[in-house]
């Protein structure tokens, strides 16, 4: 399942002034173009990574296809014509407008989903505590098995257990040894 976010939209640049200047007629250079290019590049792939589920809810999800189909409509910097032509200078300016606006509409219109807190069930009373236990530990009902849960014995105790138990046996059957031989 895909969260629905919105991460920090990259910040919004003023080249009206120089898109002016170039609009004038003087025309714009190859590296003033590559600079818009780069931008609107930026931004088409924030627009691209945002969550369908965010543009359906603000019925936005048409405005989000046409910008990237319009940007793929744009010329690219090894197409454009030096000087580049004042249509080429205002279709990439006018993309990277509409695409700084539907960013920010977005950005205003998003409203996160309050988080989800659990809260802990308190329990009013227990009539004994022996009745009570945790549902999902198997054997609580045995008093045996409850014992041996409370009281889990640990792996040193463990294996002297065994030594002692071996060493009896061992000792028993050599003093059984001893005297069966004794007495022949």
């Amino acid at each position: 399942m895909m969260t629905e976010q919105i991460t920090e939209a990259p910040p919004i640049q003023e080249d009206a002034k120089s898109a002016q200047s170039c609009e004038g007629g003087a025309g714009c250079t190859r590296a003033e173009y590559e600079k818009w290019w780069g931008r609107a590049t930026e931004l088409r792939s924030y627009v691209e990574r945002v969550p369908a589920g965010v543009t359906d809810r603000v019925s936005m999800t048409d405005r989000k296809n046409k910008l990237v189909y319009a940007f793929d409509q744009l010329v690219s910097p090894n197409s454009v014509s030096e000087p580049v032509s004042v249509g080429d200078v205002k279709g990439i300016t006018s993309w990277i407008s509409h695409a700084e606006g539907f960013i920010g509409f977005l950005l205003q219109s998003y409203e996160p989903a309050p988080p989800v807190v659990q809260v802990p069930v308190l329990v009013k009373g227990l009539e004994s505590d022996e009745d009570w236990h945790w549902p999902w530990i198997d054997g609580w009902d045995d008093p045996k098995k409850r014992k041996r849960i409370i009281n889990p014995p640990s792996e040193k105790e463990s294996q002297m257990k065994k030594l002692l138990i071996g060493g009896a046996l061992v000792g028993g059957a050599l003093y059984i040894g001893k005297r069966f031989m004794e007495a022949e």
